[in-house]
């Protein structure tokens, strides 16, 4: 199928980190924390499916999609999927939305995750090609946020931005059964768009019936 990855991270999984943006080897506490990605919607597409790296098997994650964004954090758009999922081993991992999410050109979706874990440094980060503001968030409870952008960067060189490692896949879809079926994934404004690039094409049809 015609993919598209949504990523910030093209040179892969550098550091796990905490919310301050440390990191460390010792396992630690049991330790909850939140990171998510923001990006921008390039064509109409169904989301399927997210990945992300754990450090470690059966930690616990809630993964929420979040279309519409109209603010800066997040989660400042609507919630449209949660799944819970369990790391079978570290390394890389995939997770299926329960259903796709229709996604419009223009707008801006986010993947949030809730990682749970006996370790102190459960968030995944790469290197960004460039520093992107408001495009990488850590949280310590999912309501206050940090741009990682603005993270120390102790484990990093000077050059090189430290950004979640977190990718959303899509496939390209425009049909109007695509979006019907994910129609709560779809906003006002996207939907008006669809339904108004219809319209011409129902006046030709009835033009020609007549």
């Amino acid at each position: 199928p015609d993919e598209t990855i949504y990523q910030h991270d093209p040179r892969g999984i550098a550091a796990f980190i905490d919310v301050e943006g440390e990191t460390g080897e010792d396992p630690g506490r049991e330790t909850t924390a939140w990171f998510a990605n923001v990006f921008t919607c390039q064509r109409y597409e169904l989301v399927t499916e997210i990945a992300f790296y754990t450090p470690m098997p059966d930690a616990n994650y809630e993964i929420r999609f979040y279309g519409n964004l109209t603010g800066d954090g997040p989660t400042d758009g609507d919630l449209l999927r949660t799944l819970s999922f369990t790391s079978a081993a570290p390394g890389y991992n995939t997770a299926a939305l329960p259903e796709p999410v229709f996604v419009a050109p223009g707008t801006r979706f986010a993947v949030v995750v809730r990682a749970t874990m006996d370790y102190e440094y459960p968030i995944p980060v790469g290197l960004a090609a460039e520093k992107k503001a408001g495009a990488s968030w850590v949280s310590e409870d999912g309501d206050a946020w940090t741009d990682v952008a603005t993270l120390a960067k102790e484990e990093f060189d000077e050059d090189e931005f430290p950004t979640v490692c977190l990718k959303a896949f899509a496939v390209y879809d425009d049909t109007p059964s695509a979006w019907k079926k994910s129609n709560d994934g779809c906003n006002a404004s996207a939907c008006g768009t669809l339904l108004l690039a219809a319209l011409p094409m129902l006046a030709l049809a009835r033009r020609r019936r007549g």
